[in-house]
């Protein structure tokens, strides 16, 4: 990526990198079944030095280790009586909130 670590983060201009990417990761693939892993991504990645690039690999091998045991994203499934048939959250789920993060159980 070529944005900040922090700007990727929850609070950061960009936005939450699971939020950014919400329409990949719910909207297809865990809309069309699979389980969804959290993204991995390499901030500032065109200015990465030798040092930077050794923690990056480091931290992608880590990830890639664990790619069949991570905990996955708990996305709210279609077709299990969350959501309306216009697809919106039912009044009774998570009332009052609003946002990506409402469409992840807790």
């Amino acid at each position: 990526m070529g944005d900040r670590e922090a700007a990727i983060g929850p609070r950061g201009k960009s936005g939450e990198l699971t939020e950014l990417l919400f329409g990949l990761l719910h909207g297809t693939f865990a809309y069309t079944g699979m389980e969804v892993l959290r993204p991995w991504a390499l901030p500032s990645a065109d200015f990465t030095d030798d040092t930077r690039y050794a923690v990056a690999r480091a931290s992608l091998a880590a990830r890639l280790e664990g790619l069949f045991e991570d905990e996955t994203i708990p996305y709210r499934e279609q077709f299990t009586g969350d959501y309306t048939d216009e697809w919106e959250l039912q009044p009774h789920v998570v009332p009052g909130e609003t946002g990506l993060s409402v469409h992840v159980r807790r």
